[in-house]
């Protein structure tokens, strides 16, 4: 399953790297950090649908997520943005923060899904996800999933709920 997982990786850089026209970049494959910074180095500034689906990826860890946040940063025309980290255990408050960064730069953003089940950041990361998501002021659909994140508190509830009322 690794090498098809690998396999799969390469072609996607492949014709990310050849397609200059692609507006649209869905990622579902399981990738540890070195295997990111293949894919965010072939990422198209044109793009305006991306779609990571990192679930099950436990070696993906802060540092790739501050990869994957350098490589947004240089996509502006992004309007809608998916990322999906099901039991990414090695995502903390400091991977969000890189993750919100990238995003603040993004102001063309309509659509926001981020699905964090099982991760293991605190109630300061989702202050500072209400927060990216409370300035995004394009934004028309927003997602948020926070599904058996074990270090939450109330707190993440009351955040979010004022976010809701904010928007």
């Amino acid at each position: 399953e690794e090498d098809a997982d690998k396999d799969l990786l390469n072609r996607v850089v492949e014709a990310l790297a050849a397609d200059t026209k692609n507006h649209f970049f869905n990622l579902p494959a399981k990738v540890c950090d070195h295997e990111l910074l293949l894919v965010v180095k072939a990422l198209h500034p044109n793009l305006s649908d991306v779609s990571f689906d990192f679930s099950g990826s436990k070696e993906l860890t802060d540092a790739g997520l501050a990869t994957l946040a350098a490589g947004l940063e240089k996509l502006g025309k992004v309007d809608q943005f998916t990322v999906e980290f099901l039991g990414c255990e090695s995502i903390t408050d400091a991977g969000v923060e890189s993750l919100m960064n990238a995003l603040d730069t993004m102001k063309k953003i309509r659509t926001l899904v981020l699905n964090f089940g099982s991760a293991h950041f605190t109630d300061a990361a989702v202050t500072r996800i209400c927060q990216t998501a409370g300035e995004l002021t394009k934004i028309t659909e927003l997602s948020i999933h926070f599904n058996d994140c074990p270090k939450l508190t109330q707190k993440s509830l009351e955040k979010v709920g004022i976010l809701v009322k904010k928007l």
